[in-house]
């Protein structure tokens, strides 16, 4: 009898920790997608400073990380408009809820997590809200070799030109564009539809075919007034990162 509580414990013990193991490790960072308010200064006593933004228009400088448990470092993330945050891995669980706190503990964001093995949160405003309850989205943060990607968060359709190709992409949506076999280059070109029903390129450049870089492109709308573009892009190219089987 004592034998067969002993292997029962053990089971108790053992089956626990094997299916965390078992579970699949991901990993989660940010993007905010925007415009910084313009920079103010103030005189007092002859001395310059910076004056605050308003409350709302920008992201919280860092957010603390809850409801997954990450791999290593502090379970935050510092957000900064147009900039992708650090990455963070983490055990995914049945069901996981990313939630982001402000420094006082208070709620900002809460989302189900995707299945994604690599995932990019993207948050954007609209243009009559603020920071404080902002939109989101998850994509995919994984390019396949020999492509680039392009996602469009403007709400409208957007045009695209990659070398011989003239695609669309709609908005909310992402699009894979692959290069032609043997190129080692191709001319890219971002397009918006004019009042007047003409297309006007907002972003133009020439992208090189290489393996060892992920290449995306997010286009978002302008929100700041008298933009002289009234659309956007954020450009992320960044060396292929590659999980070591462990």
């Amino acid at each position: 009898m004592k034998a067969l509580l002993a292997l029962a414990s053990l089971l108790l013990t053992v089956l626990p920790l094997a299916a965390q193991e078992s579970q699949p490790v991901r990993s989660i960072r940010v993007l905010c997608l925007g415009d910084p308010p313009p920079f103010v200064q103030e005189v007092r006593n002859g001395i310059r400073y910076e004056v605050d933004p308003p409350k709302g228009s920008v992201p919280p400088p860092r957010v603390n990380i809850r409801g997954i448990q990450v791999e290593s470092g502090q379970p935050s993330l510092s957000l900064r408009l147009r900039l992708a945050s650090k990455r963070h891995t983490y055990v995914a669980g049945e069901e996981a809820v990313l939630i982001l706190e402000n420094p006082d503990g208070s709620e900002w964001l809460r989302a189900p997590l995707p299945q994604f093995e690599k995932s990019m949160l993207v948050l954007w405003r609209d243009k009559s809200g603020t920071w404080e309850e902002p939109r989101h989205l998850f994509v995919s943060d994984e390019v396949p070799s020999g492509s680039v990607r392009v996602h469009n968060f403007s709400g409208s359709m957007k045009g695209i030109v990659f070398g011989a190709q003239k695609l669309k992409v709609a908005p909310g949506k992402a699009t894979k564009l692959q290069f032609p076999d043997g190129a080692s280059r191709a001319d890219f070109a971002l397009l918006y539809q004019q009042a007047d029903q003409s297309l006007r390129p907002f972003h133009t450049t020439s992208l090189m075919a290489d393996d060892s870089l992920e290449q995306q492109f997010f286009i978002y709308t302008a929100d700041v007034k008298d933009s002289r573009m009234p659309f956007k892009v954020v450009t992320l190219t960044e060396p292929k990162v590659v999980r070591s089987e462990s």
